[in-house]
């Protein structure tokens, strides 16, 4: 598997944080490991994970390595379960990025890193204008 990781930095784990998997923000540079598809997502831990108080790289460009934590094809736009793994998003969620590889749960596979989040479905029926 080739990867290209782009941008890396090294952040102090406000919380336990698993090898390749997904993380967000938690205050003052720190981050903690992502637990649900509606977190702001921002990148993904390295090779090394970590407890809390101790530093780990986060990888927050390029194509990067993710553990999945479901059934994952290529092109996928991909969310955060509640362990921080990646799994393929739903309307409304949060997106760390697009897979790059098919893989199924427990996989280790990889993610183009962009962040961003799905649109939500739209209303069921428009509302017709009320005429005057």
């Amino acid at each position: 598997m080739d990867l290209f990781p782009l941008l890396e930095v090294n952040r102090t784990a406000s919380s336990a944080i698993h090898p390749y998997r997904i993380v967000v923000p938690s205050g003052d540079g720190a981050v903690a490991q992502a637990a649900a598809a509606t977190d702001a997502l921002s990148g993904v831990a390295g090779q090394v994970g970590a407890e809390e108080g101790d530093r780990v790289d986060i990888r927050y460009a390029g194509i990067v390595p993710v553990e999945y934590g479901g059934a994952v094809d290529a092109g996928d736009r991909l969310t955060a379960d509640a362990s921080g793994r990646a799994i393929k998003a739903n309307a409304g969620e949060s997106v760390i990025g697009i897979a790059q590889e098919d893989g199924t749960e427990g996989a280790i596979g990889s993610v183009l890193i962009a962040p961003g989040a799905l649109a939500p479905e739209p209303s069921e029926e428009p509302e017709e204008p009320e005429e005057t």
